[in-house]
């Protein structure tokens, strides 16, 4: 999160305005963190019930075997409960919408809070039922008890709880009302192509070339601040899943949601592809580019280059016309790798497995054609550096024309963040504090109690020579 908010920010002029109140939340799927947040809270309140039932059962050393009986059934009930407990709160979890992440949080919190509450005043009630078996030394039974819940034992998992809370909230990446930033720089119009082919789903490269061209054009919207980008899938079929916009924060959304099963596969077209994405440039100002060419529209092909059907040199010579240049990262490898499908299973054609392979030689005669960059991916990020390099050389040589505009939403995870980082540093330094509390509170409590002490004998000596003074004074009467 500190990266992106310093990617954001960097080299630009922020109009200073008053944050607002959040108005969109990132990785609603950190939700799903609520269930691990529920168990932490199960094995809080085991702790509890696993101290007060040895409490009883060590304080009775005599005890029958229907005692034991009933601490076993005890133990028994708790782990059903607790299991039921987090089988209802995962579900919940599963079954709220993700598009109201805010709502969904605050219900499961709010369910599970009542949930352990409900747990422990169960559990309380079970442990009075165990109690009633013992018939002797229920003194010492009940000041062991007293002395188990001394210090305090909600302060530690009511840090903690409220601690994983704040820390769910940070990491979901809340952000605040979208502002408009104002940048001296040539904006670039720029239109990701992305292969979704089933041969993305191949491991030649780590995981996969899917994730790995994910990771590539993050990074790419990461550094295009103030450009407009669009976003177009394809496989035999295109279709135009973002606009060209400034909001770069919507095309990272669909981008991340982006599989191979979004879009009906029965092969690879690159012509559908390149064709759908010159739709997403406007005609009219094709004049402009033409007599002066900035090299600031581009299209940015993002594919392992394998194309079973279509005719592409003729569509080639249309971006080469209007000025459009095709820069391309290559994802894959020349040995290639087998396809797998949606099982995981490799696909195989007469009985052979399917194996797509790197289609280097046309993808690089794509981009020298439309005067655009060639990167072959080698290392995770590195193609995308290598592209973004280019494009801040292409920016440096043409002269900015003025100040442009971008979107960008406030970052409100430090409100979150900072608070989270301060109950931690209270979760392990608690006993410290405690103790060095204590200590002070028995020092200032002996020298009260000196203090008393000294005043109670000084008025003792003191009435004490009085008294003498009388008598002699009585005596010399």
């Amino acid at each position: 999160s500190c990266y992106l908010l310093s990617c954001t920010t960097s080299q630009v002029d922020v109009i200073p305005e008053q944050i607002m109140f959040i108005q969109q939340w990132n990785h609603p799927q950190f939700i799903y963190l609520l269930i691990f947040l529920m168990i932490a809270a199960l094995c809080f309140l085991y702790a509890y019930f696993w101290k007060r039932l040895r409490a009883l059962t060590m304080n009775h050393q005599l005890s029958t075997n229907a005692t034991k009986l009933t601490a076993g059934k005890a133990r028994t009930h708790f782990f059903v409960l607790s299991a039921a407990s987090l089988a209802a709160s995962s579900l919940l979890v599963f079954l709220l919408p993700l598009s109201a992440p805010l709502a969904s949080f605050t219900i499961v919190i709010g369910i599970d809070l009542l949930l352990c509450i409900w747990l422990k005043k169960h559990l309380e009630r079970l442990l009075r039922e165990i109690e009633k078996e013992l018939e002797t030394e229920k003194a010492n039974i009940h000041a062991f008890s007293r002395r188990a819940e001394t210090g305090s034992p909600y302060i530690r998992p009511m840090i903690y709880l409220l601690m994983m809370v704040l820390m769910i909230l940070a990491i979901m990446g809340p952000e605040g009302a979208e502002k408009t930033t104002k940048l001296r720089r040539t904006p670039l119009t720029v239109t990701i192509l992305f292969d979704l082919s089933r041969s993305m789903d191949a491991r030649d490269i780590a995981p996969s070339r899917l994730v790995a061209a994910r990771d590539e054009v993050n990074e790419i919207l990461v550094q295009s601040t103030g450009d407009e980008i669009g976003l177009v899938y394809f496989t035999d079929t295109a279709v135009i899943q973002s606009p060209q916009t400034l909001d770069v924060k919507s095309v990272q959304s669909f981008l991340n949601r982006a599989k191979t099963s979004d879009l009906p596969v029965h092969g690879t077209d690159l012509t559908k592809g390149l064709e759908t994405a010159l739709r997403t440039f406007n005609d009219d100002n094709d004049n402009a580019y033409i007599e002066n060419d900035h090299g600031t529209r581009r299209v940015v092909l993002v594919t392992d280059g394998e194309t079973h059907t279509g005719d592409i040199d003729a569509l080639i010579q249309k971006y080469v016309d209007r000025h459009i240049h095709v820069d391309v990262i290559a994802i894959g490898t020349e040995k290639g790798a087998e396809v797998p499908d949606e099982k995981g299973i490799p696909i195989k054609y007469d009985g052979k497995p399917v194996i797509s392979q790197l289609q280097g030689d046309l993808l690089k005669s794509i981009a020298e054609r439309t005067d655009g960059i060639f990167v072959k991916y080698t290392t995770p990020v590195e193609s995308s550096k290598v592209l973004i390099h280019q494009w801040d050389t292409l920016r440096i040589s043409s002269k900015p024309r003025g100040f442009v505009s971008s979107l960008y939403r406030t970052q409100l995870y430090p409100y979150f963040l900072y608070p989270a980082y301060i109950l931690l540093i209270l979760f392990f330094l608690h006993p410290i504090l405690i103790m060095l509390w204590n200590k002070v509170r028995n020092f200032i409590r002996h020298e009260v109690t000196r203090h008393d002490e000294n005043l109670f004998h000084q008025s003792t000596v003191k009435s004490g020579n009085n008294e003498k003074k009388s008598f002699k004074h009585d005596n010399g009467d």
